[in-house]
């Protein structure tokens, strides 16, 4: 995936009257620090941003009369926003907005498609590709580039709604802003919720490393060049060279 812009979770009180609308954010807020957060943050308050040191004594004589809100978003939140084109993924709540990837970006991930494809032609399955979310919790959403899910699990797919459940493999394609996140944060999350198989692949020194899961991390199993097979551990029979992912 390509260059994220961060975006902490937001959530509007909403069943206020609308004098006392405010957007929360870093952090589950209630009337003990609130004051604190308000005097530090420009707020919004009645659909517009305000001077906190103005506003402050008017909305915490008020807040006797609010109740803490978790300030993370969900994946029903998420569905109920405007379609604006871009990507997004959740992360305990947090917002990641997704630009679309760049040119070498696609090529190797279209590649790769290619091959999982063939894949599930010839031993069922099903292959996937971004934009879909793959749906862990309320709180934790994510977009791999590639997922497949086993023959034997593709009734836990329904075609017609989200997908709810961990695929048996996930593939990133790397890019300079998102490498950290797809080694840490990501691969973390994916290891949480039990995906067996995860793949990074570098376009840019083309590298294909296989990362199996053990008890609750991974542990990478092979680290690859273009001139090496790619054997998955995890999914019968599934061989191919390294060289047709980073074909031009």
């Amino acid at each position: 995936m390509d260059d994220p812009v961060l975006v902490r979770g937001l959530k509007r009180v909403g069943d206020l009257p609308r004098d006392r609308q405010i957007l929360l954010h870093e952090g589950p807020v209630g009337r003990g620090n609130f004051c604190g957060r308000l005097a530090s943050h420009a707020r919004i308050h009645s659909g517009k941003r305000v001077d906190p040191k103005r506003h402050a004594s008017r909305l915490t004589c008020r807040m006797p009369f609010m109740k803490a809100v978790d300030p993370r978003v969900t994946f029903a939140e998420l569905q109920q926003w405007p379609d604006d084109g871009r990507r997004y993924e959740l992360y305990d709540g947090e917002v990641i907005v997704v630009p679309s990837p760049f040119p070498r970006h696609q090529r190797v991930a279209s590649n790769i498609e290619e091959i999982l494809r063939e894949y599930e032609h010839a031993a069922g399955g099903l292959m996937f590709r971004a934009p879909l979310d793959i749906v862990l919790s309320e709180h934790n959403v994510v977009q791999p580039d590639v997922v497949f899910f086993r023959k034997e699990r593709r009734h836990l797919i329904d075609m017609m709604a989200a997908t709810r459940a961990a695929p048996d493999l996930a593939v990133e394609v790397l890019s300079r802003s998102t490498e950290a996140r797809d080694r840490g944060r990501k691969m973390r999350l994916l290891a949480r919720f039990g995906v067996p198989e995860y793949w990074i692949v570098d376009p840019v020194k083309n590298t294909f490393e296989i990362y199996v899961l053990r008890g609750s991390a991974y542990e990478r199993v092979a680290a690859l060049g273009e001139h090496d097979d790619v054997t998955s551990p995890t999914l019968p029979d599934l061989t191919f060279p390294a060289g047709r992912v980073f074909a031009e």
